[in-house]
């Protein structure tokens, strides 16, 4: 039976992340093994190579296409991508300081920033779940409790920055981000892989009361700027400029996803409350929003919404509206195997990673491509969850044959 059109394409988004992830192979002998794309400037062809959270947000919709479709290379490259993971991991005990984070980019960095970290925890988590291999669930472990006992303050939160010399850290100081909300279903599902009871009393249950709390209003908006803050101008990857959007997550990084997980996990009806208002924001924004990103992940967020409420028009709005939006910026057709399949759109400064003045819809990324391939999954159906998700954990997973369990070597 041939696919449906949205998991067609969510695996054309796959075939993106197989195609172009970096190998260690002759002549280079590439450090770089397993690492997919951050960016990608089409005119120019300049790559930026993956960091912490584009590795697991690439590990989340490869591990769907496998789900979905059983072939092996899908697999193979999250099992890959995985491995660039671990390079960033710190494993000298050492330092308890340090011992568990996830570096940033490369294993020459010398910061964690937790929300990505917990991205690539988030790969690490499913990436046990898929294979059994008890060292994906062990890394996950010590990075949650990295993440616990040396990330988290007082408040329930942790900071945007975290430098690895404590001398660095203190001088830095560094604030905290709304986008951290993002990340807090790594814990509930940590817990579920564990059984740990931590995870969720030390992990999950404040960080998901801080969102609540501070960044998510009583009408469904969700904030960029903690309640009580001084709201600056919209330049970041997360909102956008203009009046309309001043304050507000227009790319919300998950934190919607996080308001139904919050509600399915612990049993309290203020998130579904939350969950469902922002709901209907979404469906009252204007369109398009001024966010490549944003329309994928709310597509996404919605049809998570509609499944806890039973609100099918959060579901219809997400098909009808969202769907062809994002779908119009799916590279097809090109013939370059660095770009067909992702999806454009750059919401960074485009300067950052091409010649000043580039359209956004010059690039292709990670950030864009992996929200939309999610939200195309869910459309389709076969592979709702976990990923992005509040359910589906318990659902049977596909049993790999062993000599897809092997260490991959070229």
């Amino acid at each position: 039976m041939a696919p449906s059109k949205h998991l067609a394409a969510a695996l054309k988004a796959a075939d993106w992340f197989v195609a172009t992830q970096l190998l260690m192979k002759k002549p280079h002998w590439d450090g770089n093994h397993g690492r997919l794309v951050y960016t990608y400037h089409i005119p120019t062809r300049n790559r930026v190579h993956g960091i912490s959270w584009t590795q697991g947000r690439g590990i989340i919709t490869l591990l769907a296409a496998w789900e979905a479709t059983g072939k092996g290379e899908y697999l193979k490259a999250a099992i890959q991508a995985g491995e660039y993971i671990k390079h960033l991991q710190v494993l000298d005990q050492r330092d308890p300081r340090s011992f568990g984070a996830i570096r940033e980019e490369c294993p020459a960095a010398w910061y964690v920033y937790p929300r990505d970290a917990m991205e690539a925890g988030l790969g690490l988590v499913f990436l046990a779940r898929a294979t059994g291999d008890g060292e994906w669930l062990y890394r996950a472990r010590i990075f949650g409790d990295w993440f616990i006992d040396q990330a988290m303050d007082e408040t329930g939160w942790a900071p945007w920055g975290f430098w690895l010399d404590a001398g660095e850290h203190r001088a830095k100081n560094p604030n905290h981000s709304f986008c951290l909300g993002g990340g807090t279903p790594f814990f509930s599902n940590l817990f579920k892989a564990t059984g740990d009871a931590k995870y969720m009393d030390k992990g999950f249950r404040p960080l998901a009361r801080h969102q609540l709390e501070k960044y998510t209003r009583e009408d469904g908006a969700i904030l960029s700027h903690a309640r009580g803050e001084k709201v600056t101008a919209g330049t970041g990857h997360h909102d956008a400029k203009g009046k309309r959007w001043a304050g507000l997550a227009v790319n919300d990084d998950a934190l919607g996803v996080t308001s139904v997980a919050a509600w399915k996990e612990l049993g309290e009806q203020v998130y579904l409350d939350r969950a469902v208002a922002y709901a209907e924001y979404m469906l009252a924004d204007e369109y398009p929003v001024p966010n490549h990103a944003a329309l994928g992940l709310r597509a996404l967020t919605l049809l998570e919404t509609a499944r806890a409420s039973g609100e099918k028009r959060f579901a219809r709005f997400a098909e009808e509206r969202l769907a062809p939006m994002f779908l119009k910026n799916q590279v097809a057709g090109s013939g370059d195997p660095a770009v067909e399949g992702a999806f454009r759109g750059e919401d960074e400064p485009t300067e950052y990673y091409g010649p000043k003045g580039s359209d956004p819809l010059e690039f292709v990324n990670t950030r864009v491509t992996a929200y939309a391939a999610s939200a195309l999954f869910k459309l389709d159906g076969m592979v709702f969850g976990p990923y992005y998700s509040a359910f589906d954990w318990e659902k049977p997973v596909r049993k790999p044959a062993p000599e897809l369990l092997a260490p991959y070597r070229v």
